[in-house]
């Protein structure tokens, strides 16, 4: 259900990011915990303490949430959570209700991309590995401005450098530009963009990639 990779070589560098990475079971367990507290939680007359600490009155609902850190807590490894805790300076039952805080006040939308990105904060990545296992075709698409618009800057960056510390004429810059704007568009009608075939992904890929570093698919050719 989980993998974890990049393991820190020691307590005292704790600069290394770790990384972990839940797979389509683990992620299944949490979705139906989650869609089990979200509508209690949009209902309730819900308080937050200090912006950080979410006030569960009901028993209903606390016991949802009770069970979705459970549900959380049999998909991350003890060693993972004592971690975030430690580095949180909350401990793991706190850090957990401050997740909740955050989803709140979120309209609790995107509790896994709320929970992703205060672990990242700790320096945990964790990642969500939906289609880990599954083939997953490449997409190509056009681009859309970005080659033109890189090419661009890199021109006018070139052509400054040029005028200011080279003495060319100041109309140097501006045809640098041109040419890099030129050089773009070439580059957009020549070449597709590669991304993830998940219409829930379409994360963009690199030319040599076979997993797709979101949803941990591998990615195969047409």
């Amino acid at each position: 259900m989980t993998s974890i990779r990049n393991r820190f070589t020691s307590e005292e560098d704790p600069k290394e990011v770790e990384r972990l990475a839940l797979g389509p079971e683990a992620i299944q367990s949490l979705t139906q915990s989650i869609e089990a507290l979200a509508p209690l939680m949009r209902r309730e007359d819900l308080h937050l303490t200090h912006k950080t600490i979410l006030e569960i009155r009901n028993p209903t609902t606390a016991e949802a949430a009770l069970h979705l850190r459970s549900a959380l807590e049999a998909v991350l490894p003890i060693e993972i959570r004592q971690r975030i805790g430690d580095r949180s300076g909350l401990g793991w039952n706190a850090f957990f209700g401050h997740v909740l805080a955050v989803w709140f006040n979120r309209g609790c939308n995107g509790f896994l991309r709320v929970l992703s990105e205060l672990c990242q904060f700790h320096k945990i990545d964790l990642q969500f590995h939906w289609n880990r296992g599954r083939k997953i075709p490449v997409k190509t698409i056009r681009w859309n401005a970005e080659p033109m618009l890189w090419g661009g800057i890199t021109g006018l960056a070139i052509g400054l450098v040029a005028t200011q510390f080279l003495h060319q004429p100041a109309i140097l810059a501006a045809l640098l530009t041109a040419i890099g704007i030129v050089i773009g568009r070439i580059y957009m009608r020549v070449t597709r963009k590669r991304c993830c075939g998940d219409p829930h992904c379409a994360t963009p890929l690199k030319r040599n990639q076979t997993t797709c570093p979101t949803c941990g698919g591998e990615v195969v050719a047409h």
